[in-house]
């Protein structure tokens, strides 16, 4: 899989997700690798949600990776 246009980093650390089901879960407090999420057209299909996940070290760069601003309403 390449770094295609369209993925975004995140603030969460990578980590396994809880084995029930949860809404908006949080990653663990540090790690080595950040979590990246979307994708683009230029991805298959599975790659292009909102939920989609990858990783890489935080200085991983790659010119059309973004990243996510949010805020609780």
């Amino acid at each position: 899989m390449n770094d295609s246009p369209g993925w975004q980093w995140c603030n969460d650390w990578d980590g396994d997700y809880p084995a029930s089901e949860v809404t908006d879960p949080t990653g663990p407090s540090g790690g080595t690798k950040r979590i990246l999420r979307g994708g683009s057209y230029q991805n298959v299909r599975q790659s292009c949600r909102a939920a989609s996940r990858r990783s890489f070290s935080p200085d991983h760069r790659f010119e059309d990776i973004g990243f996510r601003v949010c805020m609780d309403l």
